[in-house]
């Protein structure tokens, strides 16, 4: 057998035994996760909902939804009771913290329906990876649904960041740092305004000594490195935590933290904007790629995932029509 082919059903083995090792690794988990439900103050475990069913119910709810005619589920007294001393949500929704995304409503569900992860963004780091782990393994919740939602403030923020408004509002914050304040504020403040002070003294001098100088070493230099720079050519990736020209963050001020991770959804959009509408598009981008995070750093769902026993999808929220759809 030639190298090339022996080291082709190596790689096949290797990956039919991997895919086996998540498979047999998801079974065993979900034996336990029933196992521990069934002793759970002694009462017969509830069954896992499928995951094509817990989709179809929640399409259901939302429908309901959008009509204005929910049936508001499993709200009484009585559920109440029912769930005070175990829980067993059939889906798991990540969403944003907007005060407008409230998922309960959203689908029509009810106590114990589903378990909730909230972030601005929906953004996913370790700990609400933690939460999502526990509800699918402990809880027995067969899908996990990452919804974004319509003129999302935490993706526009990060949008903004690389992309500031040409006109930001009387008094407003300057967006990113260095765009046109050391560029051309610097190179016409210092330039014209200290001015044929600074320009022409020190100035052809400042300007075109150190001027053309730093105007263009610097400048065209600064100025389309830093100038032009920041501000057209090449774009900020990341925040810079304590960055004053930021108009934030500030000192002990997260909010840097937070678009940092919503902005590789930002620049994949800018890539592929098809539709025209860069918020929106980084909104699809940004919950797709939270998605990808769950499966790819976490090993537990992935086997769920392989299993069958679980189903992880992304969807957007129109705040105009209620609608929920689901992202492919």
């Amino acid at each position: 057998m030639k190298h090339s082919q022996r080291d082709a059903v190596l790689r096949t083995l290797s990956s039919v035994t991997a895919r086996a090792a998540l498979t047999a690794f998801a079974l065993s988990t979900a034996a336990t996760v029933s196992a521990a439900r069934a002793s759970t103050a002694g009462v017969a475990p509830a069954p896992i909902v499928p995951p094509d069913v817990a989709i179809e119910r929640l399409k259901a709810g939302n429908a309901r939804f959008v009509v204005g005619k929910p049936s508001r589920p499993n709200a009484t007294p009585k559920r109440r009771a029912e769930i005070a001393a175990s829980q067993h949500p059939f889906a798991i929704v990540v969403s944003c913290s907007d005060s407008r995304v409230p998922p309960e409503m959203v689908f029509d569900a009810g106590l114990g329906d589903l378990f909730v992860v909230r972030t601005a963004g929906e953004v996913v780091t370790a700990v609400e990876m933690a939460s999502i782990e526990y509800a699918v393994d402990h809880l027995g919740a067969s899908l996990v649904l990452v919804m974004g939602h319509e003129r999302c403030g935490a993706v526009k923020a990060a949008v903004e960041y690389r992309n500031p408004p040409a006109l930001p509002l009387p008094g407003a914050p300057k967006p990113v740092a260095d765009s046109h304040d050391d560029g051309h504020g610097k190179a016409h403040d210092d330039g014209h305004g200290d001015g044929h002070g600074k320009a022409h003294d020190d100035g052809h001098g400042k300007a075109h000594g150190d001027g053309h100088g730093k105007a263009h070493d610097d400048g065209h230099g600064d100025s389309h490195g830093d100038g032009h720079g920041d501000g057209h050519a090449s774009k900020p990736t990341r925040v810079r935590e304590t960055n004053p020209d930021f108009g934030g963050p500030k000192p002990r001020d997260h909010i840097g933290a937070l678009i940092n991770e919503i902005l590789p959804a930002v620049e994949a959009a800018e890539r592929r904007s098809r539709r025209g509408d860069l918020l929106d598009e980084a909104v699809r981008v940004q919950a797709k790629s939270m998605v990808r995070r769950l499966v790819e750093d976490s090993p537990m769902l992935k086997a769920f995932l392989v299993s069958g026993r679980l189903r992880i999808a992304a969807a957007r929220y129109d705040l105009d029509t209620g609608e929920v759809e689901l992202l492919r």
